[in-house]
């Protein structure tokens, strides 16, 4: 699995349920991409489409039980590195890694607001 098909499984699964073009926008993909992209993970049963009951002209793309189940695997192996590399840190590496992150979140937090 490519960078951006392990994005979009975190990123659907942060949602639970997610339409495609607020997934390109999280993403920054074009639409040929982001088609490519849902294709091949629901080919992979890892995500479903579904129509949206509000609006019929739109589709809504949630995970599957495996793709849930990747996720989960991903969202462990992640934790698992960052673990190893901040084991590595001394506690003032540490204050200013967790100061970063905290900024990166508030960024996140407003990109996510203007979408």
């Amino acid at each position: 699995m490519n960078k951006n098909q392990k994005r979009a499984i975190i990123a659907i699964g942060r949602n639970e349920e997610i339409i495609p073009s607020v997934l390109g926008a999280y993403l920054d993909l074009q639409r040929g991409s982001l088609t490519s992209i849902i294709d091949s993970l629901e080919k992979e049963g890892l995500i479903f489409r579904k129509g949206d009951p509000e609006d019929r002209r739109k589709t809504i793309l949630s995970l599957t039980e495996a793709g849930q189940e990747y996720r989960n695997w991903l969202n462990a192996a992640i934790q698992a590195k960052v673990s190893e590399i901040l084991d590595r840190l001394d506690e003032e590496e540490i204050t200013s890694y967790q100061e970063s992150m905290e900024n990166m979140i508030k960024y996140f937090k407003k990109m996510d607001e203007r979408a």
